[in-house]
């Protein structure tokens, strides 16, 4: 979603060949060009195709697979003067819109359940009061009445630091695959003659992509003599305080860790992020337990003309860096993951009316000087592939986006294929701010099927070194989309009780070798539900 005004900016970039209406030397000598690629391949392929270019043509790519790849043809001609024509396909390998990858992960860290004194908007705090609103008014023989909860502690832990505490949950919360930690709180109930020392532990199982918990309560009346022992077996400690915690200790767990409801978009359209089924919670003890995550697709789009249906492109898994300890919650997401996400926002319509918003090819027909000058108008842009992301030599991402037009000169029609790339890189300042700048801009255009001829390129290269403002725009753009999706929300799904606010987003790039990812922190409260 970030990329989606970037891409639409770059396009209307590409689209302003409607330049060359003020350089017509350069439109004749692209007009005379006997530079031409019979292009035979399909949209989507496993591999590059070659094409059929004229003699002597020198052959480069662009982008890379997988994902979209730009093949470029040039001829050199006297005078120093270039030619070149590109093609774009899609390569594999590809995600199965079936069995998507996992590709992310939800990290929730320990301020989310104890900030260190239980304070408002944390698990430790909705444990507390919970435990005082069920006991208030409660009294038992030898223990008295029920005065407060008091040095209220919630964390993260591994079953390897506290073996004990397998004791607290039945063997069936402990199934293969066996859990290797759960949440755990302790707490002293206080009575009017003693003090009950209290352990909470709830186990995280994902069985079926849903998320579940068994809550366990361990709770010890320590009177000192026989006659109150003996009272505290027929009181059962245990049974005093699981009823307290079970129901909202539940809710407040799901809405910590339980994966966001779907993000409603424009038209109907959601984004539905779920669980990985099969895929274990990992736990740092004290620290913080992360769910794997993937996104829902839908289903593989066919290709225009026949050919292999489009998908989003696969890339090995990435692992990912250990989160920041200061953080209350972090999302990470892999190239599988944002190529996912820019597939769906392709295959439901939402990048191309993104386009329309942008209208780049109304402001080239109703330009004063086209408009007056020119018979050249242009067609809504669109895009043929869903854009994809690579990584670059320097530690950032290349964002790769096609663009089909319509040239129309009086009553010729000329399909048009724009290539654009983009620099991306993240600052992890304070909020979401992206760097973003035009690295590759070029325009070919297909006068008869499967023929592709040069136009307007050397006007495309021209715009974009002297059109620095673009590079600004871009970059607003892409801050203002993310800060949009990750900054200010309230993840609460329809009928829960309890939910995950969410604020002061900040954004940073993950890089190691050729793998990158897209961290987002996140301050993070929990609200519990309001008490009827």
């Amino acid at each position: 979603m970030a990329s989606t005004s970037a891409i639409a900016t770059a396009a209307g970039v590409a689209i302003a060949a409607a330049h060359a209406a003020l350089v017509p030397a350069l439109v004749t000598a692209t007009a005379r060009d006997g530079l031409e690629v019979r292009w035979p391949g399909p949209l989507v392929a496993e591999t590059a195709s070659e094409g059929v270019p004229t003699a002597g043509a020198a052959r480069s790519h662009d982008g890379g697979a997988p994902g979209l790849v730009w093949t470029r043809w040039s001829l050199r001609y006297r005078g120093g003067i270039e030619r070149a024509v590109g093609a774009v396909q899609l390569v594999g390998p590809f995600q199965d819109p079936a069995a998507p990858p996992c590709s992310g992960r939800l990290v929730v860290g320990q301020r989310v359940l104890d900030d260190g004194r239980g304070g408002a908007g944390t698990v430790a705090a909705i444990i507390a009061a919970e435990l005082t609103r069920e006991l208030a008014g409660t009294s038992h023989v030898g223990a008295g009445a029920f005065q407060r909860v008091e040095d209220v502690r919630a964390a993260w832990a591994t079953f390897v630091a506290h073996p004990l505490d397998l004791g607290l949950f039945p063997r069936t919360a402990l199934r293969a695959p066996t859990p290797a930690g759960f949440f755990r709180a302790t707490a002293l109930v206080v009575f009017d003659r003693v003090k009950v020392p209290v352990v909470i532990g709830a186990v995280p199982r994902v069985d079926g992509g849903s998320l579940g918990f068994t809550v366990g309560v361990r709770a010890r009346l320590e009177f000192g003599n026989r006659t109150l022992d003996w009272l505290n077996q027929k009181i059962g400690g245990d049974k005093l305080v699981s009823k307290a915690v079970s129901g909202q200790l539940d809710s407040a767990l799901l809405a910590a860790l339980g994966p966001p409801p779907p993000l409603e978009l424009p038209g109907g359209r959601r984004l539905i992020v779920e669980m990985c089924p099969g895929e274990p919670i990992a736990f740092a003890d004290g620290a913080w337990a992360a769910v794997p995550l993937r996104w829902k697709l839908g289903g593989p789009v066919p290709s225009p003309g026949g050919g292999p249906a489009i998908r989003p492109p696969l890339r090995a898994p990435v692992t990912f860096a250990p989160p920041s300890t200061d953080t209350a919650l972090t999302l990470d997401l892999d190239l599988n993951a944002l190529d996912g996400l820019l597939f769906e926002l392709w295959r439901t319509g939402w990048l191309d009316e993104q386009l329309d918003a942008v209208a780049a090819h109304e402001r080239f027909n109703h330009h004063p000087t086209v408009a007056t000058y020119l018979t050249l108008r242009l067609s809504p842009l669109r895009l043929p592939l869903p854009p994809t992301l690579r990584p670059t030599d320097n530690g950032g991402l290349a964002l790769d986006a096609a663009v089909r037009v319509d040239i129309g000169d009086g009553r010729l029609i000329t399909p048009g294929h724009a290539w654009a790339s983009l620099a991306i890189a993240l600052r992890g300042a304070a909020g979401i701010a992206a760097d973003v700048g035009v690295t590759a801009l070029e325009l070919s255009c297909e006068p008869s099927p499967g023929v592709m001829r040069p136009c307007y390129g050397d006007v495309v290269t021209a715009i974009r070194d002297a059109a620095p403002e673009a590079h600004a725009q871009l970059a607003g753009a892409l801050t203002s989309a993310l800060t949009g999706v990750f900054a200010a929300r309230r993840l609460e799904a329809s009928g829960s009780p309890a939910a995950l606010e969410l604020s002061d987003a900040r954004a940073q790039m993950l890089a190691s070798g050729d793998q990158r990812a897209l961290r987002v922190e996140m301050a993070a409260r929990v609200s519990p539900r309001p008490v009827k």
